[in-house]
């Protein structure tokens, strides 16, 4: 029985430190792949991300310079009244702002205190909840004056300016282009939104993805690699040391080494182990 117990002991020892070996291995292994996946992932998923979706904004405010009648809105801001042509350019921004998937969709004008409204989309959401159409001229103090001088930077831009922004609406990731008469008079900026919160939440989940994906693939090939080892190194070596042990306690005190008789353990690997 003492034997029995020195054998078991003896086999877990000789288990023991390889399956630990793996294991710790595996962890470290695990550790940093999914570090320099968070990391690689973030850059790049950050990178994609801003890339669609810049081009989801400069097709917007592309869409809206095609679709609206600059010289007609110049009327409308130098009176003061809306016209036809602006209701159609009201209900084209409230279409236009669904289809693109945007958080906001507008033309203003950005003075040094205060954004002025000159026609704003309302979502379809936005309409079921009861909202309204913003007026013209419709005063906004959300803006800090930092922010204001950020947007009036583009009114005499050419292209299409893109830049993170915070105002009491929130964080956005905006793109703008300046609205210009025929005769190329800039009169003001149309606008269009993306929610930050929606563009981070997108490349977590991507780099979350990415991290399941490494951690069941490790996970599964830190199974595969134990079971290997477990059965090809830990358990051959394990039966050499029973063997040998047997093969010593059977040759205590024996002079004549012709009746020495050693019991190789059958070992069914073709490695260095049964060699």
């Amino acid at each position: 029985m003492e034997e029995e117990r020195k054998t078991i002991k003896t086999e877990q020892l000789v288990n023991k430190p390889i399956e630990q070996s793996v294991m710790i291995i595996m962890t470290v292994l695990f550790v940093v792949l999914c570090t320099v996946v968070v990391v690689s992932s973030y850059f790049f998923f950050s990178d994609r991300m801003h890339k669609q979706y810049s081009g989801r904004l400069q097709s917007a405010v592309k869409y809206v310079d095609n679709h609206i009648d600059a010289d007609d809105m110049k009327q409308c801001i130098e009176s003061g009244v809306t016209s036809e042509k602006y209701a159609l350019a009201q209900a084209m921004l409230n279409e236009a702002v669904d289809a693109f998937g945007l958080a906001y969709l507008y033309v203003v004008i950005p003075e040094e205190t205060v954004m002025v409204n000159v026609v704003s989309a309302t979502s379809q959401a936005e309409r079921d909840a009861g909202e309204e159409d913003m007026p013209l001229f419709e005063e906004s103090d959300e803006y800090s004056p930092e922010e204001l001088k950020k947007f009036r930077a583009y009114m005499d831009a050419d292209g299409i300016g893109l830049f993170e922004e915070t105002s009491g609406w929130g964080e956005f990731y905006t793109g703008c282009l300046s609205l210009r008469t025929s005769d190329g008079e800039a009169i003001a900026l149309i606008c269009a939104d993306i929610s930050m919160d929606e563009l981070r939440s997108t490349v977590t989940l991507m780099m979350l993805f990415s991290v399941l994906s490494i951690a069941l693939v490790l996970a599964l090939f830190g199974v595969f690699i134990t079971l290997f080892l477990h059965n090809t190194v830990a358990n051959p070596l394990a039966a050499l040391e029973k063997s040998t042990r047997s093969f010593a306690k059977a040759s205590h005190g024996v002079k004549d080494i012709k009746q020495l008789k050693y019991e190789a353990p059958e070992i069914k690997t073709e490695n260095e182990v049964k060699a």
